[in-house]
């Protein structure tokens, strides 16, 4: 690759890390303002959702995660196969910020979705039983993908005990009232 082409995709890769901080402060910004609009009255909602309710609700998002390979960033690439040390380094920290600004928007959409105060520990409980769900169905949709069936049906029946434990404690918002979480 020549030195002109090199610093073309080095700015492009720029520029998409860029635009994903952006993305990224705007989340956080989501996230902030329900710190002041947030409330406790998100327990009644979540018990009319239910588990149901949220897993629609946030069908469309994903919680990366962290330590797998995904080759989704940029599409089929095998980034360690990529010469160019630069590019290569650019090319993994943009899928990095990726995955992050993933992470960040499902905590958004989640603490919106049920207009609760971010830092309030049942509902950082029930997001991280979301996200619990959300990597071990990732997880076994991975396997099944590479015909380890056996493998894939393990992980999607601890997804489903994750989703189980989300009903649980949606359903029964008196709970929060008798396990301390604070």
């Amino acid at each position: 690759m020549k030195k002109k082409e090199q610093q073309q995709v080095l700015a492009i890769l720029k520029g998409a890390i860029n635009n994903s901080r952006k993305e990224q402060d705007a989340y956080i910004g989501r996230i902030a303002a329900l710190k002041v609009k947030g409330n406790s009255d998100y327990l009644k909602k979540l018990s009319s959702m239910g588990w149901n309710g949220i897993a629609e609700a946030m069908a469309d998002e994903r919680y990366p995660a962290k330590d797998q390979d995904y080759d989704e960033n940029p599409n089929s690439i095998k980034v360690d196969l990529i010469e160019n040390f630069d590019i290569r380094c650019s090319t993994n920290f943009l899928n990095e910020i990726v995955e992050h600004t993933c992470r960040i928007k499902s905590r958004a959409r989640f603490v919106e979705l049920l207009c609760a105060q971010p830092e309030d520990p049942y509902a950082s409980m029930l997001y991280g039983f979301w996200v619990k769900h959300n990597v071990y169905s990732q997880l076994a949709l991975e396997q099944t993908e590479e015909g380890n069936t056996n493998k894939a049906d393990t992980l999607m029946q601890v997804a489903n005990a994750w989703s189980g434990a989300f009903e649980v404690f949606a359903i029964c918002p008196k709970l929060s009232e008798i396990i301390p979480l604070k």
